[in-house]
């Protein structure tokens, strides 16, 4: 069956380019745009989970997960035609995989290099830095330049730090830098939609939940505030809640961070779809959710965000994830060309929780773990 391409894909597969970043928000056809760009005899680098998808839409390409890749790349033969699949996942300023990455593409000098990303502006400088590099936009010899532009130098005693710069200039020209890459589209240039709402919703901790929390006192900082997180989608009121809105709307998708508070919500819906890292034909998930005239999706995030889901009306996010990326990335997928009709987006949050301090940072475009790491720094 010929797939009608929309406007933006064939501009792109007009100019067809060799080395690009590809920026498109999710659910606006990057992966098909890909393919038709490539064509054949091209590798393919992406998250281990999305390997599938793509062997599913592109026969005639090598696919590998981004850690195989990392073990393997020496192996590996030229390609013509490398595609790099959520790339901001690839862009780490120590990240082995980039180190892999960056000497493929050094010793092979692919023809064609196609960054694909669907959060761009949540792209770190350390990202920046790696897109450049990745697309031959500069070399190693200007580290020094793009760090003392991007970057300061924070003391803790006699040692130091580079990190990076927080002031709307720079964000403003890294936007602009990545802009010059290749080309950014939200889901709005594209689409004519109903504007959708965001709405939090607060639940007070139940009794079961704070005696557990003051069991967990004595673990390690860090690894208390992932239990107490977890402690906090244990059942409560926020139970209540779902089967309310879910009696009320013939189709929700419920994202979960935990797979324990998935299957809890499973048990209380048992006709309710599920799409987590335990499903292997995940596409046939989501497409018998499309069809369906009523329907329960649950969906673990860190599955979710890779996958174009089904356009629902309401969108629940019974646990949010620690990064504000894949919020966005969750959040875009409920998007899109076929989702013509307002929708709504319910946050559930636990009052005086780890819930709040997370839905604060995403209110601030900031990842969770970053900002208690920055605290923690500041501490020492």
């Amino acid at each position: 069956m010929e797939i009608t391409l929309y406007q933006h894909q064939r501009l792109f597969l007009e100019k067809n380019p060799n080395k690009y970043l590809l920026a498109w928000a999710p659910r606006l056809g990057k992966t098909l745009a890909a393919i038709r760009w490539a064509n054949e005899n091209a590798l393919v680098i992406c998250p281990r989970f999305l390997v599938a998808q793509w062997q599913e839409q592109f026969s005639n390409a090598l696919i590998i997960g981004k850690e195989q890749f990392r073990i393997t790349h020496k192996q590996l033969p030229r390609h013509k035609t490398i595609i790099i699949d959520e790339c901001h996942t690839i862009a780490g300023n120590t990240s082995q995989v980039s180190k892999a990455l960056y000497w493929y593409i050094k010793h092979h000098d692919p023809e064609q290099i196609l960054l694909l990303s669907g959060t761009p502006y949540t792209s770190s400088p350390w990202c920046v830095w790696q897109y450049g590099l990745y697309l031959g936009r500069w070399e190693k010899d200007r580290w020094l330049e793009f760090r003392n532009a991007f970057f300061r130098e924070q003391y803790f005693g006699i040692r130091s730090v580079w990190v990076p710069k927080d002031t709307k200039e720079t964000k403003e020209k890294l936007v602009a830098i990545m802009k010059s890459f290749g080309e950014t589209i939200a889901v709005e240039d594209v689409f004519e939609l109903e504007k959708d709402i965001t709405i939090p919703v607060h639940f007070s901790e139940t009794k079961k939940q704070k005696k557990l929390k003051d069991e967990n006192e004595d673990i390690h900082p860090l690894a208390r505030l992932t239990a107490l997180h977890q402690i906090e989608q244990n059942a409560s009121d926020k139970d209540d809640w779902l089967k309310d809105i879910i009696l009320k709307n013939k189709k929700v998708i419920v994202v979960c961070r935990y797979n324990d508070q998935l299957y809890r919500f499973k048990g209380l819906f048992p006709n309710a779809l599920v799409l987590n890292g335990d499903v292997k034909d995940k596409k046939a998930v989501i497409d018998e959710a499309e069809r369906a005239k009523e329907c329960v999706l649950l969906v673990n995030i860190a599955i979710g965000t890779g996958y174009g889901l089904p356009s629902f009306p309401i969108l629940v996010f019974a646990s949010m994830d620690f990064s504000y990326i894949n919020f966005v990335q969750m959040f875009a997928r409920n998007k899109g060309p076929e989702q013509l009709q307002k929708t709504a987006t319910y946050v559930l949050i636990t009052k005086d929780g780890i819930d709040e301090d997370v839905w604060d940072c995403v209110q601030k475009k900031k990842d969770f773990t970053t900002a208690i790491y920055e605290r923690t720094r500041s501490l020492l």
